[in-house]
């Protein structure tokens, strides 16, 4: 016999020994490797594949020398024996490759390996061993690794990449990560700060400068036009945060790592921002929105020293701006300062009585401008009134009544038209009308304010309503006599 078949036959002896007694005793093949099969490369694998086992591996990775075998060949055909039969662990299967020498049969294995794991835990450390342990010239495992890890930290805010729409790049992601929850994100999370922590950690891990990301995303949501779904009117009782909530919110929660030390800087950016010249309308509203929800009053004074009246009258002018762009009726933010409002009102009336947006429009312009004119107040709560806004009357009677420019008596009839047209709607559909708790609160509101209604006058507002609702109401009028007047006739009816 020649020197390599007797190291073959000693080898073997000892893999008979040691190794091959771990084989399942039902296995088909005989304990005894046939030597005259190894010496034929074409044989030599089908006769040696069902020895191999993590146990013997490295009894029969010796037999590599003799018979001019790789010894890597050995290691990774147990692993796909291992993968093809699912019976061991992926730890295991590890250690079988630690004793691969070729980095990229290696990586390949450890693919394979992660491509039979069901959980991403288990895939992440199948490429955590992988980077460990080989070289990766062509940087796939790392990205694929990255690409696990940032999946794993998205499963803690209960979002995946999938919901994310599949960003194609971790900058795109990060974008979608504050497009999608920045504004619920400081209102509605236990822990507000967990999406920029979230946020920092797959920065870092990407390579990406978290700050430029958030400062491209500030300016992206400060100029961002309206959509149609965002559409509303700037004052109080018709749209009132309606608008730019949602863009606002985003802002907000964005500027929260910069505010700490640096309030300065931000009041002064958003102040300049605000008064640039080739700012838009709805840029100018959004940054003042912003300015007054992360600056006290003292801080923007520290800044601004003129009076904040001013500066809280420029923002009412730049939400109308907003408005009537939208309704194509453009003008300056110098004109509709300068303008006179009644004039405007009197104007937007002739033309565009008949639209609902802008009929609220001229309302919020009537109470947010003080308009004295009580027949184009009337007018206007008529025509609210006549488009079914009955809702939106009581909300308007009750700020016209807190400006005081109005007289009372002349809102009391669009009032009592608006409960009766309600109740009448109502009774339409059921039986008896039952008005929502939020109408009633602000009849309750207005009722307090406005005590100088008759008794005819309160029959008409009142009787509509069901007797409990009723007799809510009574308790706010002012009035004893009129009360217990009212009450005794209503107990009389029942």
């Amino acid at each position: 016999l020649s020197s390599s078949a007797v190291q073959v036959l000693d080898l073997l002896q000892a893999c008979e020994e040691f190794a091959f007694p771990h084989l399942p005793s039902n296995s088909s093949r005989p304990k005894r490797i046939n030597l005259h099969q190894l010496r034929d490369p074409d044989t030599i694998w089908a006769e040696l594949d069902p020895f191999l086992s993590i146990e013997s591996v490295k009894w029969l990775a010796a037999l590599s020398d003799p018979l001019r075998v790789d010894p890597d060949e050995f290691h990774l055909r147990l692993v796909g024996k291992l993968l093809l039969a699912n019976n061991a662990s992926t730890d295991a299967m590890l250690q079988v490759l630690r004793s691969v020498t070729a980095p990229k049969r290696a990586i390949a294995a450890c693919q394979a390996i992660s491509d039979a794991c069901r959980a991403d835990s288990a895939r992440i450390s199948v490429f955590e061993f992988a980077i460990a342990h080989f070289r990766d010239d062509s940087g796939k495992v790392e990205e694929q690794l990255r690409a696990l890890q940032t999946a794993q930290d998205l499963e803690t805010i209960g979002t995946s990449p999938q919901e994310l729409g599949h960003p194609p790049s971790a900058g795109s992601l990060l974008e979608s990560l504050y497009d999608s929850l920045a504004h619920i994100a400081g209102s509605e999370w236990t822990d507000p700060a967990s999406l920029h922590l979230l946020a920092e950690k797959i920065a870092r891990r990407h390579g990406h400068d978290i700050v430029k990301i958030r400062r491209t995303l500030v300016l992206r949501w400060l100029t961002a036009d309206r959509s149609q779904t965002e559409a509303g009117i700037a004052g109080g009782a018709g749209g009132t945060g309606s608008i730019l909530d949602r863009e606002v919110s985003r802002i907000t929660y964005m500027l929260q790592p910069l505010l700490k030390g640096n309030i300065k800087h931000v009041v002064v950016q958003l102040l300049n921002f605000a008064s640039a010249e080739d700012t838009s309308a709805i840029a100018r509203e959004r940054a003042l929105c912003v300015l007054f929800q992360v600056a006290t009053e003292d801080d923007i004074l520290a800044v601004y020293q003129k009076p904040l009246a001013s500066l809280l009258e420029y923002k009412q002018h730049c939400a109308y701006l907003v408005d009537l762009e939208a309704l194509r009726l453009p003008h300056s933010i110098d004109q509709l300062i300068k303008c006179d409002k009644l004039g405007l009102i009197h104007g937007l009336w002739r033309d565009f009585r008949h639209e609902p947006r802008i009929v609220r429009l001229l309302a919020d312009l009537a109470v947010d401008f003080s308009v004295e004119d009580p027949k184009i107040v009337q007018a206007i709560l008529a025509q609210l009134n006549h488009l079914a806004q009955h809702d939106l009357v009581l909300l308007y009677v009750d700020r016209l009544i807190l400006v005081g420019k109005v007289e009372a008596s002349a809102l009391k009839g669009p009032l009592i038209n608006a409960v009766n047209n309600k109740a009448t709607l109502l009774r339409a559909a059921s039986h008896q009308p039952e008005l929502d708790r939020s109408f009633l609160e602000t009849l309750r509101s207005i009722l307090v304010k406005l005590p100088c209604m008759t008794i005819d006058e309160y029959r008409r507002l009142l009787s509509p309503l069901r007797t409990s609702d009723r007799q809510q109401m009574l308790e706010a009028i002012i009035d004893k006599t009129k009360r217990a007047a009212l009450s005794t006739e209503w107990s009389a009816v029942s």
